[in-house]
């Protein structure tokens, strides 16, 4: 079986913020993972924001560090370290730029449980391989408004990635139920998704 990831994205919500969260970590098929992207916020926003989800999270009976349950959603933050550490949150999501300022993940691992990435590329995952990273996304597989112009990958590069890596590789970028399966085929240990969830 195969993981399915959500990555927020507020400004594709019509409705709540929130509401939309619930409803996604709710749902009988729910995301094995939930990155609370949010690139657009100062750090101080993000924190607050992310200290409401997590409540929300706990709240439907969801731990953030994903210990109780394999079926349950876990919580990662993307990039904001100090806020992961202050709220207690044992998953971060780093943006690839964001690793090469740290370069040695020994900094941080203890105060997480999972650290992930993003690669774009053969040269980016072997860094990744070296530095003992827990997962990477590779991307973007296909045409996605996220990256409009710019044409996706493609699975050849998403078997690549996979033939590389040392770790799980989930597929990002233009996924959607009629195409989640050729990633899993492709080898992707699971897909991620935006707009499916954030516009249900």
């Amino acid at each position: 079986m195969y993981k399915r990831i959500c990555v927020t994205n507020r400004h594709l919500v019509t409705g709540d913020f929130f509401e939309q969260i619930g409803h996604v970590i709710n749902m009988k098929d729910s995301p094995d993972m939930l990155i609370l992207r949010e690139k657009d916020l100062t750090k101080e926003d993000y924190l607050e924001l992310a200290r409401k989800v997590k409540e929300l999270v706990f709240e439907m009976g969801n731990p953030p560090n994903g210990k109780e349950s394999h079926n349950k959603t876990c919580l990662y933050l993307h990039n904001n370290i100090e806020a992961a550490k202050v709220l207690g949150i044992r998953n971060i999501h780093l943006s690839f730029g964001e690793f090469m300022k740290i370069k040695d993940l020994e900094i941080i691992r203890p105060f997480f449980d999972s650290i992930g990435t993003s690669v774009h590329s053969l040269e980016d995952i072997r860094l990744c391989n070296e530095a003992g990273f827990d997962y990477v996304f590779a991307g973007h597989i296909f045409e996605t408004d996220c990256k409009k112009g710019l044409k996706g990958r493609g699975l050849d590069f998403l078997r690549e990635i996979v033939t590389e890596a040392k770790m799980p590789v989930y597929a990002i970028g233009g996924i959607k139920t009629s195409n989640e399966k050729l990633c899993i085929e492709a080898g992707a240990a699971g897909v991620c998704m935006m707009s499916a969830y954030m516009t249900l």
